[in-house]
């Protein structure tokens, strides 16, 4: 075994040798390597002395690092990585490198993708690349880490493949272009080296609109990556916004004869080059010459007017952007705009974003709160968008647009409603989701961001009005704002025979449930207290693929008890009869001589009333006629949404903790604390313990006037602020003294007797002198959760929260879960 790892490569070249010689004029000529933070050395007389900055070196001697790319397994070394994974990428990457500079057409048709590949990976294999993918997740091990640069790659592929390219020569210049230990080099003129942006090891997003990728391909030829939009209009009033449709991992066509190659820079061009190049690196850069190693001794000038050499030039951006119709050969059509996108860009979602806000104007985010208690003094990246309708106005634009298909503001009963439900009337409400939430739709821009000063809770559970309005409604006096997830079907990603536009009828009964389930939340809606959001999977296929994925992997652990599926059970059982009793009367007098041979006539007739009776109590029984055959058949939903590493990544995403009300996603949330097992201890761990089977009262209203008056009533509020106190606190890695966790158990109790107090007071108030029924009713329940400083913990979702989140600002820890059961 010695002598294996004897022989196993420990030396890795994190910018390859060919790739280096690439900048030299000739085989064996060395290359000055300059030391960004050259060391210095004590002279006897007390001293210091800088050590020469720049030596000179052969390739091999250069950009590399003992032991980058090892990985240990059992105390034996491995070199797996470097010889297979990046003896591949390095084989076909200098080909594809080879192909790009060029401008071999033939060679680009087969080897494009594999550039966009390459420079994906060697901007992630880097000292300053592994440092930032580190960043990201809360711990990580060599080997984790290694196999997570793996999985990642390829995150940026697909937003370089839609930039304009555009290759700048130096062939005319005395100055050449120069290596550094990070050859990717992003830039952005809105983010200088020392903006929050650049600090080591971060980068600015490649998003961006005003973003831009560096690239030399060798001493004479650089490729430059700049996203249409800051192309075609260089003086964008905010850089940092993010282009349209950045959704990455998305297939797309690419042509491979429209890079623009007509500019010869002159020599301050290529040491401003060099010198964005040099503030990017973080410690080598090299070069064949010296001098050409200090461009900041050929140019001045300030970031962003350094940047203006990087501008495609504008008579030659024709060959971007437009549109692509296309046909397979099945003869179905395709479409693409110059985003990508299958539907190009819905204008009727689109608002103004007014010039002034006063403090308690309704906040531009369409939020539904006021200003001053919203967006007020964040920056963009911490607000959700102010430029497309919100969420919460796109749930309430579908409500008027349903109310309106069913004639609820024409105070219809609901019967009444039920018997008119036609399967044109379902199309058109579907056909409402489709035009509200279109393929294309960035939900993650439009979702709230991490804010300390607001109690996120995000709901996981059954998505059935019979379960859901209590469980959210009750826990609304404990949090700010709650999210859950919308059970309406898009019929963009459903196929043919199972969409709702297609076949209408056999979401007869999903619609009717969908219907009352939005009808119930709606007043917590409207008063921006609760946020009812769409699935993102929805509309974007590379993380629903990813999580499907991580489901699967999960599969065989999946253990369900009775008390996990003791509800689902019993609501699918309800849903089954609704089918049963909603057949044609030939039908049900089938079924109970089925189910009892000895039936009479009289008893038959009996059944039939009943039946009739007793749909025209269910406000969820379907009292519209079935169609005959097959068109009768219901598809039956259950939803338990969202799934763990959905949920996980909502919660980061969205700074929110988890509100579980299913003992099997508690149970997953449970295994995923990552101080699970060892020695260690929480330090907020009497917290947790308190809440354990902690009792709580839940206050229900029948009247949708008395819910939203006990919401801003100050003395139902006690445990929400206690809650939050908690929420707040458990955020950072220790408590600030030794009596803070004593102090909020404390809180948390006096909140709960307040609590119980306001609740008879308010039930007291409000039911008096009512025999018949009660306005307010209440609930007991238990509370226990979840307290990890370190965060709930999976791999998985760290890399969907780098890939998918669209921005930097989600949770790097999820520090606190709750698990309700009511009584």
């Amino acid at each position: 075994m010695q002598k294996m790892n004897a022989q196993i490569t420990r030396k890795n070249h994190y910018v390859p040798i060919w790739y280096q010689k690439r900048f030299l004029s000739a085989p064996g000529v060395g290359q000055y390597y300059l030391d960004l933070e050259p060391r210095q050395i004590k002279l006897p007389n007390g001293n210091f002395k800088n050590i020469a900055g720049h030596v000179r070196l052969q390739p091999s001697q250069c950009f590399c690092q003992k032991d980058l790319y090892t990985t240990q397994y059992f105390g034996f070394a491995n070199d797996e990585i470097e010889k297979f994974l990046f003896g591949k990428i390095d084989n076909d990457g200098t080909k594809a490198v080879r192909a790009m500079a060029d401008q071999d057409l033939e060679g680009l048709h087969k080897s494009l993708e594999t550039f966009f590949e390459y420079i994906d990976t060697q901007k992630l294999r880097t000292p300053k690349g592994l440092s930032w993918l580190k960043s990201k997740y809360p711990s990580v091990t060599h080997n984790q880490l290694l196999m997570e640069m793996q999985s990642m790659r390829n995150l940026h592929c697909t937003l370089w493949a839609e930039a304009v390219r555009e290759i700048v020569y130096a062939t005319k210049s005395k100055i050449k272009f120069i290596v550094s230990d990070h050859p990717v080099t992003i830039f952005n003129p809105a983010c200088p080296p020392h903006s929050q942006e650049c600090i080591y090891p971060n980068e600015p997003r490649i998003e961006m609109k005003a973003t831009q990728t560096i690239f030399p391909l060798d001493s004479d030829r650089c490729l430059i990556l700049t996203n249409l939009d800051y192309a075609s209009n260089p003086n964008l009033s905010d850089p940092k916004v993010y282009r349209p449709n950045a959704n990455p991992f998305r297939s797309i066509l690419m042509r491979v004869d429209n890079t623009i190659c007509k500019r010869e820079l002159t020599d301050s061009e290529v040491a401003m080059v060099n010198l964005i190049i040099k503030a990017r690196a973080h410690k080598f850069i090299a070069a064949e010459k010296k001098e050409w190693l200090y461009p900041e001794t050929f140019v001045t000038g300030s970031w962003a007017e350094m940047g203006k050499v990087l501008l495609p030039p504008e008579d030659e951006l024709y060959h971007y952007g437009g549109e692509v119709f296309g046909q397979y050969e099945d003869g179905k059509h395709f479409y693409h705009d110059q985003y990508g996108r299958s539907r190009g860009e819905p204008e009727y979602l689109k608002k103004e974003v007014p010039d002034k806000v006063g403090v308690n104007d309704p906040c531009p985010c369409g939020s539904g709160k006021k200003y001053k208690k919203c967006c007020r003094g964040k920056s963009k990246e911490e607000c959700p968008s102010s430029s497309e309708r919100s969420i919460r106005e796109r749930n309430l634009k579908f409500f008027e647009i349903f109310s309106n298909i069913l004639g609820l503001n024409k105070k219809k009963d609901w019967a009444e409603i039920r018997r008119e439900l036609t399967d044109q009337k379902i199309v058109d409400i579907h056909k409402a989701v489709v035009a509200l939430w279109p393929p294309e739709t960035d939900i993650m821009s439009l979702l709230p961001r991490p804010d300390l000063k607001v109690s996120r809770a995000l709901y996981s559970g059954l998505l059935d009005p019979r379960v859901t309005y209590q469980d959210v409604s009750g826990f609304s006096f404990y949090a700010d704002e709650i999210l859950v997830i919308n059970p309406f079907p898009n019929p963009n990603i459903i196929q043919k025979e199972y969409n709702p536009i297609d076949n209408p009828g056999q979401y007869r009964h999903e619609t009717l449930k969908n219907i009352t389930f939005m009808l119930s939340l709606m007043p917590l809606i409207e008063a921006g207290r609760v946020n009812v959001i769409p699935d993102p999977t929805i509309f974007n296929p590379a993380l629903r693929k990813q999580i499907m994925d991580e489901a699967e992997k999960r599969r065989d652990q999946v253990k369900l008890d009775d008390k996990a599926t003791a509800t689902m059970e019993k609501l699918a059982k309800e849903d089954f009869m609704r089918f049963v009793f909603n057949g044609s009367e030939e039908k049900l007098r089938a079924y109970v001589k089925r189910v009892n041979p000895q039936i009479s006539e009289e008893e038959i007739k009996e059944f039939l009333l009943f039946v009739k009776a007793k749909n025209e109590q269910d406000p969820l029984a379907m009292l519209h006629p079935s169609a005959p055959g097959e068109q009768s058949g219901q598809l039956i939903m259950s939803h338990l949404s969202p799934n763990f590493e959905l949920g996980m990544f909502l919660a980061q995403a969205t700074g929110s903790f988890i509100v579980a009300h299913h003992p099997y996603r508690w149970s997953e949330i449970c295994s995923s604390v990552n101080y699970f097992y060892g020695d260690y201890s929480s330090p907020w761990g009497d917290i947790e313990k308190h809440i354990t089977n902690f009792d709580l009262d839940f206050i229900h209203f029948l009247d949708r006037k008395d819910l939203l008056s006990a919401l801003n009533d100050g003395n139902l509020q006690h445990l929400r602020l206690a809650l939050k106190n908690i929420w707040g606190a458990v955020q950072t890695a220790q408590p600030i003294n030794v009596s803070q966790v004593g102090d909020l158990i404390q809180e948390l109790n006096l909140a709960r007797e307040k609590m119980g107090q306001a609740i008879d007071k308010f039930m007291k108030r409000k039911n008096e002198g009512r025999s018949e029924y009660l306005r307010v009713a209440r609930t007991k329940g238990k509370v226990s959760s979840k307290i990890a400083p370190a965060g709930h913990s999976t791999s998985a979702v760290y890399r969907l929260l780098l890939a998918h989140a669209g921005h930097d600002k989600y949770l790097k820890s999820l520090p606190l879960s709750l698990y309700v059961e009511r009584g």
